[in-house]
């Protein structure tokens, strides 16, 4: 062998190994981001990376107790939504239940797969639409999915098989359960859904029906209340474990009974109301954001003596420009009206629990002290007692 041969022989092996020692933490690092095992067990397993890892993000998810997931896809096709399906019936026929983490408004496969999950968590007001039929075309994927939301998920199947798709309208009441009919005897029941149109389930009727637990206000205080066993679905159908089987209940006769709540969470009509304060909450800070514009004089057509709508308040001299003069009268009736409307919210989830524990007694309590209060500013025109009392309302928070 000639010298340069010998030479080209030896030199080769060692650049190579010199290449693949430069090339492969490039190559290994992606793969290793991707892997679902590197998960960390205090994070919320994301939707995306399910679908991504075609179910093994659950399947393979960090620690041992119930696994949070996070629906950061708003929408799914029938394909990817199915496969998370199976995805969270392998996690819990390991003997983990997946509950739903939601902080934005989901529709079609993504509110089937919220659905699927054996817990459920709203962060804000974020609420479900379900299918319209075109969503998914086979009878029989349907019908697995429904067995799988009512079998996994422990959800009513009319409740479920309306999410699913079709054009009825549903209503719910707690002494009837779901019904086509209106309700007889004067009880109150809540709208599912509207005719010819797909479900919607704001965070009140989610909490009417028992699907969604507690409202939370970020994913670090739901995965939390996950830790702490907090949002199971209650009651539950019998899961599929280890050597269960997985054929679906069968269908109620007539209308099922309602569930009864969980140990702890308010009972249906204030669980509506206590909602609707919620929302109501998020509307009068904005309300309030918007008056202080005209009340500071950042915004409007103002007066040399009156430059602001305090100084209208002290000096009992109105601008003279219409619009600002109007605007300003708007946005003090319908704080007037939020607030009043809040507080009479409050008295009725008091006489709904009547007596019973409540942990946001003493907040709704200080919550409807300064409602009283801004009315009683905006009435008589104090300038102090409004900044120092909406100040406490925008800061106000009610979960």
């Amino acid at each position: 062998m000639s010298t340069v041969v010998r030479y080209i022989a030896s030199v080769v092996p060692s650049a190579l190994a010199s290449v693949m020692a430069f090339v492969w933490p490039f190559v290994m690092t992606p793969v290793a981001r991707a892997s679902p095992v590197t998960q960390d067990k205090a994070s919320p397993v994301l939707l995306t990376h399910v679908v991504s890892s075609d179910g093994d993000a659950l399947r393979q998810a960090a620690g041992d107790g119930d696994i949070g997931m996070l629906l950061d896809a708003k929408t799914l096709s029938v394909s990817d939504a199915h496969a998370v399906v199976f995805a969270i019936e392998d996690a819990q026929a390991a003997g983990r239940d997946v509950i739903a983490i939601v902080n934005a408004d989901l529709q079609d496969g993504s509110a089937v797969v919220a659905a699927a999950c054996q817990g459920m968590v709203m962060i804000g007001d974020v609420s479900l639409t379900g299918c319209s039929d075109s969503w998914c075309s086979s009878p029989s994927r349907r019908a697995s999915l429904l067995a799988q939301l009512t079998q996994s998920g422990g959800r009513d199947r009319t409740i479920a098989e309306r999410l699913l798709g079709g054009t009825s309208a549903l209503s719910y009441s707690p002494t009837q359960g779901p019904h086509l009919a209106p309700v007889q005897g004067g009880g109150w029941s809540i709208t599912l859904a509207r005719q010819g149109k797909p479900m919607k389930l704001d965070v009140a009727a989610l909490h009417a029906i028992h699907w969604s637990g507690q409202t939370q206000v970020d994913v670090a205080s739901a995965m939390a209340a996950i830790a702490a066993g907090q949002l199971k679905t209650q009651p539950k159908v019998p899961t599929r474990r280890a050597g269960a089987g997985s054929a679906a209940p069968p269908p109620p006769q007539g209308n099922p009974a309602p569930p009864a709540p969980p140990a702890g969470a308010l009972p249906p009509a204030a669980a509506i109301e206590f909602a609707n304060i919620q929302k109501d909450l998020t509307t009068l800070k904005a309300t309030i954001q918007k008056f202080n514009g005209y009340f500071t004089g950042k915004v409007g057509v103002w007066t040399e003596k009156s430059k602001s709508l305090r100084d209208v308040w002290k000096y009992k001299e109105m601008t003279k420009d219409k619009t600002t003069a109007d605007e300003c009268r708007n946005l003090e009736q319908q704080l007037r009206q939020i607030a009043e409307r809040m507080s009479g919210k409050i008295e009725t989830v008091e006489r709904s629990v009547k007596g019973s524990a409540l942990p946001q007694r003493e907040k709704l309590a200080d919550l409807k002290k300064h409602l009283d209060g801004l009315m009683g500013d905006l009435k008589n025109r104090r300038s102090e007692g409004y900044e120092e009392r909406s100040k406490k309302l925008v800061d106000a928070t009610i979960k």
